[in-house]
This record gives structure tokens, sequence and C-alpha cells, in this order.
């Protein structure tokens, strides 16, 4: 199955299911299997607050330029989340911003591996998405490089204001 055809169908099992009501989910459909994975696969790094997340993370979700993430790009996003909660609506501002540009699921790896920050840094992670979105807009940074882009996302991620 194309992973486009998957997510509209995941999103459709969210849509009538919920993202956190399982117990309704048949391990036989795909889509509910994969939502079913889910919890155990975050239990394993925090298992209290794994519904608050999958509220989060269906936001992105539904994002059309953010692809359906694989198991550990999701666990991924579950620590950053769990350090600094509003992650996903950062993610989300970033989508927005680069519009109708998609990025390959590795290079939003490479951003949410980057994207963690402390007391005080948050401005300082919005003004890195903010030049990552202009070298996206500015076409210096290409959809089609993306194995070799990654570097370059994680460069920019790391830089450091004087």
């Amino acid at each position: 199955m194309k992973t486009k055809n998957f997510k509209i169908k995941l999103q459709e099992t969210i849509k009538q299911k919920g993202i956190t009501n399982v117990k309704s989910m048949q391990l036989e459909v795909p889509e509910e299997r994969f939502l079913i994975s889910l919890h155990p696969i975050l239990a394993t790094v925090n298992s209290r607050k794994i519904d608050s997340f999958l509220k989060e993370y269906e936001k992105l979700i539904f994002r059309k330029n953010i692809p359906l993430f694989s198991f550990d790009t999701i666990t991924l996003l579950y620590l950053r989340w769990l350090k600094c909660a509003d992650v996903c609506d950062l993610l989300i501002y970033f989508s927005k911003k680069i519009g109708a540009i998609n990025l390959s699921e590795e290079v939003w790896e490479a951003i949410i591996y980057k994207s963690y920050y402390g007391r005080g840094d948050r401005e300082l992670l919005l003004n890195r998405y903010f030049l990552l979105i202009q070298l996206f807009k500015q076409r210096i940074f290409t959809k089609q490089l993306s194995q070799e882009l990654i570097p370059s996302v994680k460069n920019v991620l790391s830089l450091k204001t004087s």
C-alpha cells in the first residue's frame, strides 16, 4: 500500500475512532494496527503521557506536507515532546511556513532531532526554523537533495547566537 493512501486511511480512522481509542480498533486493519502499535512502543519511553502526546501528534498527521512518520521518528518526537511540550506546535508552524514543499521523512527526522531547547531557547529555535524556511523558499535547499540536505539542516538548527 502506498504511504499516501495509508495516511489518508489513517486520517479517516482517526476521524471515526479517535487516535487514543485503541480498544475499539482491530489488528486486521493496517491503519488501526499502526495506531494500536504506537501505545506499547511509546510506553517503553514513558507510559504516563502517551494519550496527551497522541492528541498533539494527531495535528501533525493531518498536515498535508508532513509525511507519516516511522515508529522511530515518532518515538524521537515523543522524547522531544516530553522535554518541550510545544514542539508539535512549532513543527506545525514550520510546515505552514514552508507551504507546499514536501520534505522526506529523513529531513523531518533531522529537524525533529534538532528540535529541542531549554529554558529561554524557544526563540532561538524559532529563529533557526525561520532561517531554514528562508533557505527552502529561496530554493537554496531543495527537496531533491534529501540525503545530502540532512547535514545542512542539522547545521542550521545547531547555529548559536553570540
